[in-house]
């Protein structure tokens, strides 16, 4: 996401500072809260123009209680899928909602599973959870088996029973999960994945069989073109609330040979292939 914002930003010739509230590994309203103080503490010394908001916890714990009434400008991106739960849109802001490529992702496992039984398997975040949320509830009529973990050694466990009562898994993030090792955890995957697994996570697909993910250039692009048009003089609000649209298959080929998947010509000539 950075590298698309900081390249159209740098070539504009526009200073600015990136505020990093950390909170993937710990979202306890109590962190996200103190975090948010410290952040407006730096924005206030600061004296932004305009104010830049990625994620969640930005938009929940900054945004909402001290700005949503200011008269700086905001953009907001990266906000999983209802950006209203905080109140968006204020009155000078925009911005890019962030959306999974959930029922693209499902009909693609769908033509290899033995059946239609979907499982979730996340971190135990405040993000995750949401998604879980609005997956179970838009998605699947409250059919998706949810399951929320929080270290490496319960995820391996939950994977394993999951597998008995699931014909797809959708593994949402790693981010969260504490301990967790990437070479470790794709050993474990590579020799137990007995079922189709998918993502809509870029950074998860080395894990699973099939992932539709975002592109995060996608957030930054938007988020610092909305900038410059407002530094140039563009009401905020003049510019429209959108959605991601980009998304790159992505298949995991050691997968797909351990589970006997043989993937159409038509597939392996677009996507992005992993070994």
């Amino acid at each position: 996401m950075l590298k698309g914002f900081e390249r159209i930003i740098v070539s504009h010739g526009i200073s600015y500072k990136i505020i990093h509230m950390n909170t993937k590994g710990n979202d306890s309203k109590e962190y996200c809260e103190k975090m948010a103080l410290e952040a407006k503490k730096i924005i206030d010394e600061y004296k932004p123009d305009i104010l830049i908001a990625s994620d969640d916890p930005a938009s929940k714990y900054l945004m909402m209680p001290y700005y949503s009434k200011s008269d700086i400008p905001i953009v907001f991106c990266a906000v999983n899928w209802d950006a209203s739960i905080y109140g968006y849109p204020y009155k000078n802001s925009t911005g890019m909602i962030e959306i999974d490529f959930i029922e693209e992702t499902v009909g693609f496992l769908k033509k290899y599973a033995k059946g239609e039984r979907m499982a979730y398997i996340c971190p135990n975040d405040e993000t995750s959870r949401k998604v879980a949320k609005i997956y179970n509830e838009n998605f699947f009529n409250g059919n998706l088996s949810i399951h929320i973990v929080n270290d490496f050694t319960e995820f391996k466990k939950v994977f394993l029973d999951t597998q008995q009562e699931a014909d797809m898994i959708i593994l949402y993030n790693k981010e969260g999960i504490r301990d967790w090792n990437n070479r470790e955890a794709k050993d474990f995957l590579m020799t137990e994945t007995k079922v189709p697994t998918g993502s809509n996570n870029p950074i998860m697909s080395e894990f699973v069989l099939i992932s539709m993910p975002k592109a995060p250039e996608e957030f930054g692009i938007f988020a610092a073109e909305a900038a410059v048009n407002v530094l140039k003089g563009k009401k905020a609000s003049d510019i429209p609330v959108l959605t991601n649209k980009k998304t790159i298959l992505t298949v995991n080929m050691t997968l797909a040979d351990k589970l006997g998947i043989v993937l159409p010509l038509s597939v392996l000539k677009t996507a992005t292939k992993i070994h």
